[in-house]
């Protein structure tokens, strides 16, 4: 597959290199090209000192950091942004600023990038955005128009994840995880685990209690809360192997105020997959293998009797609660006011 990498001024241009490398290992074709801006960021902070520059669309000529001239010719008279439009399989923006949102939105071209992605969208190429920002730009209406606009117009996104920003600020914003990118542009999605319609299969996103990375009374969140109505069967996101089941609230595991759950978690492609807040097929041991959309077992209720909160969207007294590792480590959760750990990846990118 032939994968053109847009990179836009975000701080989380440092990460380009990864994304390049890692699509690479996949057996991809790869091009890459950096917005004017994205560029002098990445030579001023001396990002990417080891990416390998024989990849880069060189399509504009420096003199000074302050004075640009682009060339939107090459060497062979090609007008670039329209040739790198038609060669790509797959234009991934990465990261992608709320600035360059935006101008895709209103199809504002004031730069190679935009005009390669404005020619793409023309031509109904595969576009995929991993947007990177302030969470309070991400959480700004402005953004969300944005976002839903070009979502429903076919554009697919990686969701930006939640940690402790470059700028001090804590919340969602920051890139999604290298693998969850390079997943997407694969194609890589998980097959729904629960057997419901509830509220159109609504995911739960930051700053939602049932989302990744929400700021709970205890700790933070480390999983994604899918509610659903009763009982419903559970079924394997991937195919994989149970490496571990157990107990997963209640009194016997410390969590007396919760109902008495179990989890099951299988290893497959994407990492260790946790199901939680449900009662296992009993069938099932450490070694079974699944395959994708095997079943697991039942969704129970984990809230005690009248403890639903009708103040949040989609509560349920019956959830499936599902997490993401990409070691199986036993740190007891996400402390409040700390960094993620850095076995736990995020779930939202695979579901949504």
């Amino acid at each position: 597959m032939k994968v053109l990498v847009l990179a836009t001024s975000s701080v989380s241009i440092k990460l380009l290199g990864k994304i390049v490398d890692a699509l690479k290992d996949k057996g991809n074709e790869v091009r890459y090209i950096m917005s004017p801006k994205a560029r002098t960021f990445n030579r001023v902070c001396g990002f990417n000192k080891n990416l390998d520059y024989a990849d880069y669309i060189n399509y504009s000529d420096y003199g000074e950091f302050d004075k640009e001239v682009i060339a939107y010719r090459d060497n062979d008279d090609k007008v670039i942004h329209v040739d790198l439009a038609h060669w790509a399989d797959v234009i991934l923006v990465a990261p992608a600023t709320a600035n360059t949102m935006a101008k895709l939105h209103y199809g504002i071209c004031d730069n190679v990038v935009m005009d390669t992605l404005l020619v793409a969208s023309g031509m109904n190429k595969r576009i995929v955005i991993a947007p990177a920002m302030n969470t309070n730009m991400w959480k700004a209406w402005q953004t969300e128009r944005n976002f839903d606009s070009l979502k429903d117009r076919g554009v697919q996104f990686v969701y930006p994840t939640v940690k402790k920003l470059a700028c001090g600020d804590y919340g969602v914003g920051a890139l999604a995880d290298v693998k969850a990118i390079v997943d997407k542009v694969m194609g890589v999605r998980w097959k729904f685990p629960v057997d419901t319609t509830f509220g159109n299969r609504f995911i739960p996103t930051w700053p939602h209690l049932g989302a990744f990375g929400a700021v709970r009374r205890f700790d933070i969140h480390n999983g994604v809360d899918i509610y659903c109505e009763g009982e419903k069967n559970v079924t394997a996101v991937e195919s994989g192997t149970v490496v571990e089941m157990g107990q997963f609230t209640g009194k016997g595991v410390g969590s007396e105020w919760w109902n008495d759950t179990w989890y099951i978690t299988l290893k497959g492609e994407s990492g260790y997959v946790v199901y939680g807040e449900i009662m296992y097929d009993e069938s099932l041991q450490v070694g079974s293998k699944v395959k994708v959309g095997g079943f697991l077992g039942k969704v129970v209720p984990v809230l005690k009797k009248n403890k639903v909160r009708k103040d949040i969207k989609g509560h349920s007294d019956h959830m499936l609660h599902i997490e993401l590792k990409r070691e199986l480590v036993h740190d007891g959760g996400w402390p409040l006011n700390s960094d993620r750990p850095k076995e736990l990846l995020d779930p939202t990118a695979y579901l949504i």
